[in-house]
């Protein structure tokens, strides 16, 4: 039986898909493989956002790309120069630049995980646009924008199926529809103990990264 790699990833608003430099590594050692989107966020109806509230947050705090580039598209004026931004990670501070905003504050951990932290700190209220994943902030107003759907999965039954996961929630929407005979090459723990749940065979690399996957998934391919 012929060996299929799908290199799983989600969307964002505009249909574009992540892990391209996954991808491109792929490509450069020569691997074929198909790119599976499971998901992708779709906007829903907008929050009741007020120049009145903003001016009692302190934090406003973005998850995401897309929820800057939503939240400036609908909001963007009622903006005060007093607010301080905080940003999940380098990509969604570099939406804030694309928006002239400069980042105040990138977490080492995730940003529902700052109790006690700088939020805290500044005794005011923090916003989490787009964040459903931000309930541990106290005192924070969540302005949710969008969700995520999973999408229609179409896998030959014919090949032997190698998927590549890189987040849980990749992992989560990827099997509750795919079959359990493949092999889930994951690149952490954390997407195991995922693929572990649904009972599916696990390929975890002693390198949590690209390079600890793709020795992994050399091994499965010419094995």
């Amino acid at each position: 039986m012929s060996k299929q790699v799908y290199l799983v990833c989600e969307k964002d608003v505009a249909g574009d898909m992540g892990r391209h430099r996954l991808a491109k590594v792929l490509k450069e050692r020569g691997i074929k493989h198909a790119i599976l989107p499971v998901s992708q966020r779709v906007v829903i109806n907008k929050p009741a956002i007020s120049r009145e509230l903003l001016g009692k947050i302190v934090w406003l705090c973005f998850s995401t790309p897309d929820a800057v580039r939503l939240f400036f598209a609908s909001f963007g004026e009622l903006l005060t120069s007093t607010l301080k931004f905080a940003a999940q990670d380098l990509n969604t501070a570099a939406a804030l630049l694309q928006q002239g905003v400069r980042t105040d504050y990138i977490p080492i951990k995730p940003l529902y995980l700052q109790q006690n932290s700088v939020f805290e700190k500044a005794g005011g209220t923090v916003a989490a646009a787009d964040g459903q994943e931000w309930t541990g902030l106290s005192a924070a107003v969540n302005m949710v924008f969008t969700k995520r759907e999973g999408l229609a999965l179409s896998i030959p039954e014919e090949k032997e199926t190698i998927f590549l996961l890189n987040t849980p929630r990749e992992a989560e929407y990827l099997l509750r529809r795919a079959k359990h005979g493949s092999i889930f090459l994951c690149k952490n723990p954390a997407t195991a103990e995922v693929c572990w749940e649904y009972g599916a065979e696990v390929v975890l690399p002693t390198d949590f990264s690209y390079e600890g996957m793709l020795e992994e998934l050399q091994k499965i391919i010419f094995c």
